[in-house]
């Protein structure tokens, strides 16, 4: 009789011994899956009604991938007969199954706020009920509008350290939203992550430009991005359009004789006091040759931006007689990568050449 219940309590022994074993390792392994977001999202009875038995129980036992494929290639089907609100269900379960694939996060977000949108878009263009494309119009492209904008939301949660999503939600506020001040955020702060590309700031740095409330902030971002070496077109068009803005509002709040004296005391390769009295001479005193003179003295300083080569070039082609050297200064402001980005100063060097012959 004694030696069942040895044999038992030995058995238990064993079992407790083994479970103290094996608690602080599954503590571990749980610690390190919540650390990655494995444990993001929990199978409920939900998911259960959407999958059927066979797959939920298939996803339980650890084939969450194998059925998020299956769902994604299902999705696709039915995308390409435009059941909408089926690709909706399909890959709000795929990105519960795979919270940390990014790739699913971004196609559920482009098959709702482009694919489905622009569906109901275009068909109630062409609807000639006037309530059904009202509806269309108002109520079901809306909608899945919205559904793309919290599919990527939701996505930047599970995934906060994915600068591509963060890129595609500064996407879809300036491409279907018009929200240009709203995309540069987003594109600010994905360009903040360790791995973000350097075309993320760049992004920033358009979006901003093009947000007219917060002009301050684009003309230093611009004047940074320019002085760490950012040489590009749009910046430089950009930066020249702020600085423009902010030299015009000083010659509306200085009297010319404080203009004057600022330009004169003007020290090193601070260009700002010298640009303000140029721009004062060709806006107001209309004075071409005293603006080419001080662009030409702005350019000689090497610190100014490349913009006022153009300047200098366009104010020597309003004097007559200078043309030859006009069209020599916008040679070579033109050369290489700003030859056609800068409007103005392509139609003055063609009109230049023009009337060369050259």
């Amino acid at each position: 009789m004694k030696t069942p219940l040895r044999s038992k309590l030995a058995a238990l022994a064993v079992v407790l011994l083994f479970g103290l074993v094996r608690l602080p390792l599954e503590s571990g392994i749980e610690k390190d899956l919540r650390a990655n977001h494995f444990r993001d999202t929990q199978l409920d009875l939900t998911m259960r009604e959407q999958l059927g038995q066979g797959m939920f129980v298939a996803s339980i036992g650890g084939f969450r991938s194998l059925i998020a494929s299956i769902l994604y290639l299902q999705a696709h089907g039915e995308f390409e007969i435009h059941e909408w609100g089926k690709v909706e269900a399909d890959y709000g379960v795929i990105t519960r199954l795979q919270p940390r694939s990014v790739n699913y996060w971004d196609n559920a977000h482009w098959h709702m706020a482009y694919n489905a949108y622009g569906y109901y878009q275009r068909l109630a263009a062409g609807e000639k009920d006037s309530w059904e494309a009202w509806k269309m119009t108002n109520q079901l492209a809306p909608y899945y509008l919205k559904r793309g904008t919290e599919f990527l939301e939701d996505g930047v949660r599970h995934n906060p350290d994915s600068y591509l999503l963060y890129r595609l939600m500064g996407d879809l506020r300036s491409n279907k939203y018009g929200d240009d001040c709203g995309a540069a955020d987003w594109y600010l702060r994905g360009s903040r992550l360790t791995n973000a590309r350097s075309y993320m700031y760049r992004l920033y740095l358009y979006a901003i430009s093009k947000c007219p409330e917060r002009i301050g902030e684009a003309y230093t971002a611009l004047r940074e991005a320019y002085d760490e070496g950012s040489r590009t077109p749009t910046v430089l068009l950009e930066y020249e359009k702020k600085e423009d803005h902010f030299l015009d509002i000083d010659l509306k709040e200085k009297e010319p004789e404080e203009i004057r004296d600022e330009a004169m005391d003007a020290k090193g390769d601070d260009y700002l006091p010298l640009a303000r009295l140029a721009r004062y001479n060709e806006t107001v005193a209309r004075d071409d040759r005293k603006a080419a003179a001080l662009y030409q003295r702005i350019v000689r300083l090497g610190k100014a931006p490349e913009f006022y080569q153009k300047k200098w070039g366009l104010a020597l082609a309003r004097i007559p007689g200078l043309e030859k050297d006009a069209h020599q200064v916008l040679g070579n402001f033109l050369s290489g990568k700003l030859r056609g980005a800068f409007t103005d100063a392509d139609e003055e060097y063609q009109r230049l050449s023009t009337g060369l012959g050259k």
